[in-house]
C-alpha cells in the first residue's frame, strides 16, 4: 500500500494521503464489515413482507 504521512511542525502525523485504488479498497472492506454486523444484529428478528411493512409504516407507493 503506498501512503504518505502529512505531518505539521511539531512533526505530528495530520493526514495519510492514500492511492485512490487502496482508498477504494479499504472503503469496500469497511461497509462489508458494517453490512456483516447490521445483518448480525436482526438474524434473530421477525421477517417482514414489503405489503405488511407498508401498512405498518403507514406508507402508499
Amino acid at each position: 500500500m503506498n501512503r504518505q504521512f502529512l505531518v505539521d511542525e511539531k512533526g505530528k502525523v495530520k493526514s495519510v494521503v492514500l492511492d485512490y485504488e487502496d482508498y477504494k479498497q479499504i472503503e469496500e472492506l469497511l461497509l462489508d464489515n458494517t453490512l456483516g454486523n447490521l445483518m448480525s444484529q436482526i438474524a434473530d428478528e421477525e421477517e417482514v413482507d414489503l405489503e405488511k411493512a407498508k401498512k405498518e409504516l403507514n406508507i402508499e407507493f
